[in-house]
């Protein structure tokens, strides 16, 4: 846990440092914009505006690649030609890395548990917990009836 704190307030610094670069270089393309004489010659290939213009352009596009980060992640990524043998039903987080993820494999349907570098079964169901992937119930409560009708038997 002091990792990622440790590392998230790394970031952040970072972060702040390269604002604080970006700012001075648009301060300072500013400032040459305004010292820049106003008359040029017809047909000048460089406008007073371009060192901005380099700027905000470089911004817009170190925006456009965190956004597609952001969302890369956000989404769990590209999932190409994802196969339906295997199916992921539902998940629940119980930590702060790991996970009890439900999936469907060969008609049966498995219950699981994901941590980083290891995954465990933790029952194999007789019967299906979840038979529409959408609305209904939530998948906490089906996980602890199904869990205790096993317990019972």
């Amino acid at each position: 846990m002091k990792t990622c704190k440790t590392t998230t307030a790394r970031a952040l610094t970072r972060l702040s440092e390269i604002t604080t670069g970006l700012a001075a270089l648009l301060a300072t393309g500013a400032a040459l914009a305004a010292d820049a004489p106003a008359a040029h010659a017809p047909g000048a290939a460089v406008s007073a505006t371009s060192p901005l213009n380099m700027v905000l352009g470089l911004l817009f596009l170190l925006a456009l690649v965190a956004l597609s980060w952001w969302f890369v992640k956000r989404t769990g990524g590209a999932q190409w030609g994802t196969s339906r043998a295997i199916r992921a039903l539902a998940s629940l987080p119980v930590g702060t890395r790991e996970r009890v993820v439900l999936i469907e494999a060969g008609g049966k349907q498995l219950l699981i548990g994901v941590a980083p570098g290891r995954v465990a079964l933790l029952h194999a169901f007789d019967e299906p917990v979840i038979t529409d992937t959408g609305g209904g119930e939530d998948f906490a409560s089906k996980i602890r009836q199904a869990m205790q009708h096993g317990l019972q038997r």
